[in-house]
């Protein structure tokens, strides 16, 4: 029987036998800082969803996100 160490990402729960690879990964995920939410007149659009979600990220980027359809 062999045995197989694995090492896996605590972000995003990818795997790989490689402990470096493991440790990259985690490094490369930006956590959200603050969230910014653009919601529309309930005259226009009453769907109670907002329009776009900014988020603010550690690194200083912002990064937004604009609704496109509901299902």
């Amino acid at each position: 029987m062999k045995e197989f160490k694995m090492y896996q990402c605590e972000v995003c729960g990818a795997t790989y036998t490689n402990q470096v690879t493991a440790v990259s990964c985690e490094e490369n995920h930006h956590m959200p800082v603050k969230t910014h939410y653009g919601y529309v007149s309930r005259m226009k659009e009453n769907t109670g969803y907002p329009k776009s979600v900014q988020v603010e990220f550690d690194n200083g980027r912002n990064v937004t996100y604009v609704m496109k359809r509901i299902d």
